[in-house]
């Protein structure tokens, strides 16, 4: 539904950690992600592969990891545990 977008900021940071200047990582990012807002392309996974510097960081596999949910989703079952603790 968020043709990618939410992933954006995992993008930049896994740039970032990868070795790209943040600034010019955050300058890609945003970019493709207002062409995917305007509906200019079609997904961010998509517009960023094509860009040389996400080619140079994060390349095949490595991009596709940053737009994958169980990534943010891998203490959710931790999280329940301590939730239903009680005293």
């Amino acid at each position: 539904m968020t043709r990618g977008l939410i992933f954006s900021g995992r993008v930049l940071v896994e740039l970032a950690a990868a070795g790209a200047a943040r600034d010019e990582a955050y300058d890609v990012v945003q970019r493709r992600a207002r062409d995917v807002a305007a509906g200019r392309t079609s997904d961010l996974k998509t517009a960023l592969a094509k860009e040389r510097l996400v080619k140079k960081y994060l390349p095949g596999k490595k991009l596709s990891a940053c737009f994958r949910v169980d990534y943010y989703l891998r203490h959710v079952d931790d999280i329940f545990k301590r939730a239903s603790v009680t005293d």
